[in-house]
């Protein structure tokens, strides 16, 4: 009887959006996303951090947020009470 060893691969992206910079990671299972460094994609981001990706082909995978990158810091006013700064 032959044991069979499971490896698993993950592939990482790093993707720009609006606003938002989004590391992303996905356990591979037959093709890897057929995507172009600084290229278009297509994405969608749902309630519940559950990120898709559309790649060159057509084909869609269910991606896991890693990390969620503000792009651009707000610009608050300080609020009215607060004391002056120095």
């Amino acid at each position: 009887m032959a044991l069979r060893s499971a490896v698993m691969v993950w592939q990482y992206l790093t993707i720009q959006g609006d606003g938002y910079v989004f590391e992303v990671g996905c356990l591979l299972r037959r093709h890897r996303p057929a995507v172009t460094v600084h290229g278009p994609i297509k994405y969608a981001l749902e309630k519940g951090g559950r990120f898709y990706l559309q790649d060159e082909d057509g084909r869609e995978f269910k991606m896991a947020v890693i990390e969620k990158v503000l792009t651009q810091p707000s610009t608050q006013k300080p609020a009215e009470n607060a004391p002056p700064q120095n």
